[in-house]
């Protein structure tokens, strides 16, 4: 799990999401597992935020040669 600060730059209470950039300035938007805590944040605010971060791989037999 990472936790990183990010800065809200846009809600959508219709969708429950919000918009966060991160501190390399990557612009992500997030579905807010929890609509009622958008009534207590506004654009601008600082959040922290945690998340985890997922990678696949595929393992394969090498051909013969």
């Amino acid at each position: 799990a990472v936790s990183v600060t990010a800065t809200i730059t846009k809600i959508d209470k219709k969708t429950d999401t919000v918009s966060l950039k991160g501190p390399q300035g990557k612009v992500v938007n997030v579905k807010v597992k929890d609509p009622s805590r958008l009534e207590n944040v506004k654009v601008g605010d600082l959040v922290e935020i945690t998340y985890t971060e997922a990678m696949a791989i595929s393992v394969e037999k090498a051909p013969k040669q």
